[in-house]
């Protein structure tokens, strides 16, 4: 495993920042709304505020890093082989 360089920590540490800021108005939307809760086939609930912050915080992750992987509760895994993997 290769260390990172110091620009890309601080590329990913800023990225890191701003995901709560594009998870944030998602939130706010549903919050207190009530949305439909679902259950996922180990019986987990699941509301689409869930699903929208997930795809939402994939979408930034994968158009600042496309080669790194993505752990994420909704839409699962996405490996790549890289060193360095988001968990959502």
């Amino acid at each position: 495993m290769a260390e990172p360089r110091a620009d890309e920590i601080s590329t990913i540490t800023d990225l890191a920042l701003a995901l709560t800021h594009i998870s944030r108005p998602i939130i706010h939307r549903w919050f207190r709304k009530r949305p439909d809760i679902t259950r996922k086939s180990d019986e987990s609930p699941v509301t689409v505020a869930d699903k929208e912050v997930e795809q939402a915080l994939r979408a930034a992750i994968i158009s600042h890093f496309p080669t790194h992987n993505i752990i994420g509760e909704e839409d699962g895994t996405a490996l790549s082989g890289h060193d360095f993997t988001w968990v959502i």
